[in-house]
């Protein structure tokens, strides 16, 4: 009898907390939908895009298994085609089983040498890929050239005082944040991609600057 009810208990406890999540989740992706909106872009609570598949080579999307992304905010950011999602995936088995959130937004058509920047506040549950890191820009795990890590590292500023990790490849640049949830709030969002950006751009066009000759005029 004791053992019948401690289960009808948890069974109980189990469909309230389904419930109460599946609520915060709808809230969720109402403000999503009307945040798209007020910068121009889409939303979908579905992911129409399949990113497990279509940025398979990240570092975070290629790890874990059971990867699933949702509440995706698609449009355009300084320029450049943005994806905003919610992503999740398991890491370990059996008791072991972990399942991680993340908010991640990637821009592609980004001129920028291949880096992976992992942050140090995320290392315990970071990409296989991640740990292999050996040069710190700032407070990131990076794997690539040191250069383009410090530049990464520079331009993005303040975004090191958060656990945002970045990844640029294949013309593509991935910014990542741990969540805990469906009742949270963003750690990261398009503001933060576009300030990143326009960094990138302002840094790249003072090099270019810096590296051409100025011939004086013939007399």
């Amino acid at each position: 009898m004791i053992v019948r009810v401690l289960l009808l208990a948890v069974l109980a406890a189990a469909m309230v907390y389904f419930a109460v999540m599946a609520v915060r989740r709808r809230r969720r992706s109402r403000l999503l939908a009307r945040s798209a909106h007020g910068r121009g872009m889409r939303f979908s609570a579905r992911d129409p895009f399949d990113m497990p598949r279509r940025y398979g080579r990240m570092a975070l999307l290629s790890s874990g298994h059971s990867p699933r992304a949702r509440d995706v905010t698609h449009g355009h950011v300084a320029g450049r085609g943005v994806r905003a999602f919610d992503f999740r995936c398991e890491a370990g088995h059996a008791t072991r089983r972990v399942t991680r959130h993340y908010s991640v937004l990637v821009a592609e058509g980004v001129e920028a040498p291949r880096v992976l920047m992992w942050h140090v506040e995320d290392l315990a549950l970071a990409p296989l890929a991640a740990r292999e890191g050996r040069t710190v820009a700032a407070p990131w795990r990076c794997v690539g050239e040191p250069s383009a890590a410090e530049q990464l590292a520079h331009a993005a500023g303040a975004l090191g005082e958060r656990p945002v990790s970045m990844e640029v490849r294949d013309g593509k640049l991935l910014l990542c944040a741990p969540t805990s949830g469906a009742d949270r709030e963003d750690a990261i969002g398009p503001d933060d991609l576009e300030m990143l950006l326009n960094r990138l751009d302002a840094e790249r066009v003072s090099r270019h600057a810096s590296d051409v000759e100025i011939t004086p005029p013939a007399r």
